[in-house]
């Protein structure tokens, strides 16, 4: 996401970026979906930018044999970013923008894709959407974003 914002000309500074804290402590990264008032009204125990993963739907159709599980699940990435400022952002389709870029460049980069233990990404599903308002809240305005894609898994 740092080297998005640098190509867009963007300060990390105004949304508070910083890298998400991928432990069990975390306050901006969480497995589960979490709404933006959920983060607004936690007193600090959730923080922007906030990333939750989850998964919405799995359908076993059963198409390999002796697998425990085999069939498409539809995983979501969600990302909150909020901002200060005393008035609305000329520009704030810039920020989503390179949250999108550095999604699917991270997802669908070569180099990233190691994906082992019966995981196939099925990246022509691969969809971006962002809450088409922003929205008062967070650090002064915020806006959500969600990354989703279905994935072939097998399981033993």
């Amino acid at each position: 996401m740092t080297a998005a914002l640098q190509a867009y000309g963007l300060s990390p500074q105004v949304i508070g970026w910083q890298n998400i804290d991928w432990t069990a402590n975390s306050h901006n990264f969480m497995f589960g979906r979490l709404s933006p008032d959920e983060i607004d009204s936690s007193g600090g125990a959730f923080t922007y930018p906030m990333m939750a993963i989850d998964t919405l739907t799995s359908r076993n159709t059963n198409y390999a044999k002796y697998a425990n599980f085999a069939g498409p699940v539809q995983a979501v990435i969600d990302v909150h970013l909020s901002w200060k400022s005393s008035g609305v952002l000329q520009d704030y389709s810039s920020w989503s923008d390179a949250l999108e870029d550095a999604l699917y460049t991270t997802l669908l980069s070569q180099s990233y894709q190691r994906w082992s233990g019966g995981i196939l990404p099925e990246w022509g599903s691969a969809a971006f959407t962002k809450d088409p308002q922003i929205r008062a809240g967070g650090y002064g305005w915020r806006r959500s974003h969600t990354f989703s894609a279905v994935f072939e898994v097998v399981t033993n």
